[in-house]
This record gives structure tokens, sequence and C-alpha cells, in this order.
């Protein structure tokens, strides 16, 4: 969690804190004052109809700058945070573009981009194929960090800029058999995934299973300490841990 998102949350309950210990005069109960007071600062930040119909108009004048997989833009809400789920970022892009249903068209497009990458695994189990694979954006980082300073310098309800995605945020691969799948995922490491080392097993199931892990339920190997990434292998069939971890090592490109 950001400091932002720390202080907005000490912030409230700082509030609700203090409004549960006093009594005010006017005889509402404090919750209610708390309700009141949130009710009133969102009517006065509610956008204007006129201001909905400036953002609509902004959202489609980005959506038309897409013309390549490469291009994304991110649109920053200064104002009307409300309009984008109370999330200050939105990025725009060919989000078709960076999805595939086979390696080769995957291996094209992956090789425009710096640092590791995923790559096919040569030790892959016999009869397992891609079928699909997905590449997404970062979403924090320096280029964000400092898109928020200019959006506030700006004083423009939006601030638009166009990214220079150079690496990957994510990446996700999924193979099958016809019967089995497997899938391999890089992650940009954030600060509490930079601590972590080593390889890590888990096998999620219900405790009240009295045979143990569910089979119908994915099994994984997190590989963490890698660097700026992290990475992990899934499946549901019988590979032993041993396994997914060659795997996993054969898929990561050094």
């Amino acid at each position: 969690m950001n400091a932002a998102a720390k202080a907005s949350i000490t912030t409230l309950c700082g509030i609700l804190l203090f409004g549960s210990i006093m009594s005010p005069m006017t005889g509402a109960a404090p919750s209610e004052l708390v309700r009141q007071s949130t009710a009133k600062k969102a009517a006065e930040k509610a956008p204007t109809a006129e201001e909905k119909e400036f953002i609509k108009s902004e959202i489609k004048r980005v959506q038309a700058l897409i013309n390549d997989p490469s291009d994304v833009y991110i649109m920053v809400f200064n104002k009307f945070k409300q309009l984008n789920n109370g999330v200050p970022f939105r990025p725009f892009s060919d989000y078709k573009g960076n999805r595939f249903t086979t390696y080769e068209d995957y291996a094209k497009r992956i090789s425009h981009f710096n640092g590791p990458v995923l790559q096919q695994p040569s030790n892959m189990p016999e009869g397992y194929k891609l079928v699909s694979a997905r590449i997404e954006i970062p979403f924090e980082g320096k280029f964000f960090d400092d898109l928020l300073e200019e959006g506030k310098k700006s004083g423009k309800a939006v601030y638009i800029k166009k990214m220079d995605w150079k690496e990957v945020g994510r990446v996700h691969l999924t193979y099958t058999n016809g019967k089995d799948e497997i899938s391999i995922d890089q992650y940009t490491a954030g600060p509490d995934y930079l601590k972590l080392k080593g390889f890590v097993f888990e096998h999620p199931y219900d405790k009240k299973r009295k045979k143990g892990p569910d089979p119908n339920t994915p099994k994984y190997v997190f590989w963490y300490g890698t660097g700026k990434y992290y990475y992990s292998i899934s499946t549901k069939s019988d590979m032993t841990k041993e396994q997914m971890i060659e795997v996993l090592k054969a898929a990561v490109k050094k």
C-alpha cells in the first residue's frame, strides 16, 4: 500500500475515532455527522453535466490516438476521480494487439521490450502448446510518480501523456495439452515482493478436507529475488515441485 493510501485511511480512521468519542451540540449521532459531511463533500465535488461531457470527449480523443500496439496513453484524473472509480490513472492502449494465441506472434511482440521476458521453455512437458499470451503495461515507477506531479502542476481536470513503453509490467502465458493447463507469469516486483527470496511452493486447499489438497485446485511455485521481476508457474497436473521449478527457470530469459 502506498503512502497516499495509508494517509487516506489514517485520516478516515481519525474522523471516525474522534466522531465516536465527541458529543456534538447538534444532537446528531457522530456517525451521522460523518455521513453528512462526506455526502456534502461528495456533492460539492460532483462534476456538472458539462464537465462530464468534457471528460467523455477527452476519453474519445485519446482513444482515437491509439494506432499501434506500442501506443500507450495515461490519463490522470486531477478532478472527478469518481468518474474513474476513484482511481487517479486510466491507461489507454491496444489491448487486443498485446494478446496472442501463438508463440510466434507473442515472440515477435515481446522482442520489442527491454529486460528479461518469458520465453518458450525448452523442457515443457510433452504435448503442451501455448494457447494464449498476454503482455501488460507497468502501473508503478518513476514515470507514474512524475506524471502525478506534472498533472497537478498543469491545473487541468485531466492530464494526458504518452508512455514510452519499453519494459513490460506483466506477462501471462498459458499452455495446454488438451486436458491440463500450465500457466507461467512474470510480474513487476513491488517493495514487499522485493524483500522475498527463493522458490515458494503453494497449494491452497480446504483445511477441512481430510484427504489433503484438492486435485482440482492449482498448485503454484513462486520465484522471488530475481531483481525487478518475480515469476510463477501454476498447474493442476501431476507435475512435482521440482519439475515446475525447472520449467520456470527455462522460461526466464537472462
